[in-house]
């Protein structure tokens, strides 16, 4: 039997928890939990997510791609604080 597209979305979402360090000590159940509340986004290439003073209301599990942190310098430059890929997390 074929598994459906939502049953491929939610394992993604638990693969992308899993690998997350912030989550390593949850057990397989409570990952699913989470998985079940969490929803999946795709973002185009360059596409800002946040900024500074943004309400901190959502926290990223990066399953795949990568995210450029960075801030602008008061001078108008943006300086590259560091670069996340998948596994890691970004949010408060």
């Amino acid at each position: 039997m074929k598994a459906n597209s939502t049953d491929g979305r939610l394992q993604d979402i638990e693969l992308a928890l899993a690998r997350a360090s912030v989550f390593a000590d949850l057990d397989d159940e409570t990952i699913r939990a989470l998985a079940v509340s969490a929803t999946r986004r795709a973002w185009d290439t360059g596409t800002v997510l946040f900024q500074r003073g943004d309400a901190g209301d959502f926290l990223l599990a990066l399953a795949s791609g990568q995210v450029r942190l960075s801030v602008s310098t008061p001078g108008g430059k943006e300086l590259v604080l560091r670069h996340m890929g998948p596994g890691e997390v970004i949010g408060e």
